[in-house]
């Protein structure tokens, strides 16, 4: 797996920030909608259906992250299993805040060629 520089980091944690917003008011409104307008029994198919487009994005997001997160470690020099750090409270903010300023290795490293050195 190749490296990830701070820049693509920064660019797709924004990303993962802003997506989920319209996806959620268009998910919420339709609900909203949907609960006005249908009985009971059609309501949670519907209500399922509202929510299946904001459930695959965050999938996909969640995917994406994942690796770039890896990818982001990789750039640093540390191993990829680091990224289990981000389930304890608190060491997640700093491992976050160090991915998104610390920069990375120069030259290459045992993961790879620093993915600067392309541009």
């Amino acid at each position: 797996m190749e490296a990830s520089s701070l820049q693509q980091f920064v660019i797709v944690l924004l990303v993962c920030a802003v997506i989920p917003v319209p996806l959620l008011i268009t998910g919420y409104s339709l609900g909203l909608m949907w609960v006005i307008f249908l009985s009971e029994t059609e309501m949670l198919g519907s209500i399922l259906i509202a929510i299946l487009p904001l459930i695959v994005a965050m999938l996909l997001l969640v995917i994406s992250s994942i690796s770039l997160t890896v990818r982001r470690l990789h750039d640093l020099g540390f191993s990829g299993l680091w990224i289990l750090l981000n389930f304890i409270l608190l060491i997640n903010m700093v491992l976050t805040l160090l991915l998104a300023y610390k920069k990375g290795s120069p030259g290459k490293n045992k993961f790879g060629e620093d993915p600067l050195s392309s541009i």
